[in-house]
């Protein structure tokens, strides 16, 4: 049977796209190459660079704001506008290896990015090449990203009980264990939103590991053709405008028209518009590549409209994000507590257009793996933030752990605010991704009865 209501959104369209894609590669303007050749420099001073490296004041805000890091294209698009003597020309962004960076022929210049690293590197075409480190990526974050720096922290207080259901609705549903229900209006958001942020992590966990153990089975994923168009039950198509495989890297633009898919269960049916982009690093075997990475990037975003079986629409919400990273702890087998599953999203958007609200996180992380005797355990963190610009964080105080039937059996989440103001989640154990709340050690019990 087919089943996408549990699917977090982007992973519904990854899930499809990924199930053997990749991408082309840029031209290359320079010989990569250099990388290796050019003799590193001890500091900046003295160089072309010298004006580029953040201040102590940029690099302490970026910390204090905890920002996500700019996206290869904005930080080079910002160095560009900045410094337009050293950067003259907009080039696109080129790769070898481990780097991303664009070429500038006029100065001799490459600008470079690595992990989080900001290189710069003279002389490029000259018989001695150097290279200097400019900072951490994240250094510049509120240079490139200034409207991500002037939030403040949210208050998160007991008298005001729907602001405390907010930040958590968006989670996980709340209830209480007492059974009875207080006023209408205390009980403001007691239903998660779907899918809710938690059941969103979960999916992702087992939709990636779905993904890499179908991309890696076999040298079919190995060849250069893209896969063929695939149609979707109800309509519409998903293609491959761009897909490229060399040495086990492939790189792909998926685009979805209209792509539907039916819950065979319900007759619900799900059209998707969009595309997303990525890049899947693999190391190759005679088998096949054993994936290490996948990196993918929607920053126009993916749109999800689902309707019942009688045509009236349940859902309408658009995702975007940038810089989703999917790192398997063992490549080619099961996470452990030593090396787990880690996903890293830089920032995600979700649009509700039945509701007109919108959910913003920055500096998503997740860590999971696999647990003796069957289920897993996982941890979360991240920054939320409401449409006044005003945000909180949010972290798994106890990880979440789940038995082998993929039942909840622990977990608590805080959620902290301005002025040491804090809501907390507590997982009540069963089937439901639900929880208990404190605002502020108050417990909430105007809300609906737990379920389990």
């Amino acid at each position: 049977m087919t089943r996408f209501d549990k699917l977090p959104l982007v992973l519904s369209a990854l899930t499809v796209a990924l199930l053997g894609c990749g991408a082309n590669e840029t031209s290359t303007q320079i010989d990569g190459s250099v990388f290796g050749r050019a003799q590193a420099l001890p500091q900046s001073t003295g160089t072309q660079f010298e004006r580029i490296g953040p201040s102590k004041s940029a690099r302490s805000a970026s910390a204090a704001a905890a920002a996500r890091n700019p996206t290869a294209t904005e930080f080079f698009t910002w160095a560009e506008a900045t410094f337009p003597t050293l950067f003259p020309t907009k080039g696109a962004n080129q790769t070898f290896e481990i780097y991303t960076y664009r070429y500038y022929p006029s100065t001799d210049l490459i600008l470079a990015l690595t992990d989080n690293t900001v290189l710069g590197l003279v002389g490029v075409t000259s018989n001695a090449p150097r290279v200097v480190q400019l900072g951490s990526l994240s250094d510049f974050s509120c240079l490139v990203l200034p409207a991500l720096c002037t939030g403040t922290p949210a208050a998160i207080d007991a008298t005001s009980v729907g602001t405390g259901l907010a930040e958590v609705g968006a989670f996980m549903s709340v209830c209480s264990k007492t059974g009875k229900l207080g006023s209408p209006s205390r009980a403001t958001l007691a239903k998660a939103p779907e899918p809710s942020y938690i059941a969103r992590s979960l999916e992702m966990r087992r939709v990636n590991r779905a993904i890499v153990k179908s991309a890696d089975s076999g040298p079919v994923r190995a060849t250069g053709t893209a896969p063929a168009d695939k149609l979707g039950d109800c309509g519409g198509r998903m293609s491959h405008p761009v897909y490229s495989h060399v040495n086990g890297i492939t790189t792909a633009t998926n685009q979805f028209d209209n792509y539907c898919q039916t819950d065979t269960d319900t007759g619900e049916k799900q059209v998707v518009n969009g595309s997303l982009s990525y890049v899947k690093t693999g190391t190759p075997t005679a088998s096949g590549p054993i994936t290490t990475k996948l990196v993918s990037n929607s920053p126009a975003g993916l749109s999800f409209i689902t309707k019942s079986a009688g045509g009236a629409t349940l859902t309408s919400q658009t995702f975007s994000f940038n810089n989703y990273v999917y790192t398997p702890g063992v490549p080619g087998g099961d996470s452990t507590s030593a090396n787990p599953d880690r996903i890293q999203i830089d920032e995600f958007q979700i649009g509700d257009s039945l509701t007109g609200k919108n959910y913003r996180q920055t500096g998503y992380t997740l860590t999971t793996f696999d647990v003796a005797g069957g289920g897993s355990q996982m941890s979360i963190s991240g920054r939320g933030y409401r449409s006044n610009g005003a945000y909180y964080d949010m972290s798994t105080t106890t990880p979440v752990m789940t038995n082998k039937s993929g039942d909840f059996a622990s977990g608590a989440f805080t959620f902290s605010g301005a002025g040491g103001s804090t809501a907390v989640a507590t997982l009540v154990p069963g089937s439901a991704l639900q929880a208990t709340m404190t605002v502020n050690g108050v417990a909430l019990t105007g809300v609906p009865a737990c379920t389990n």
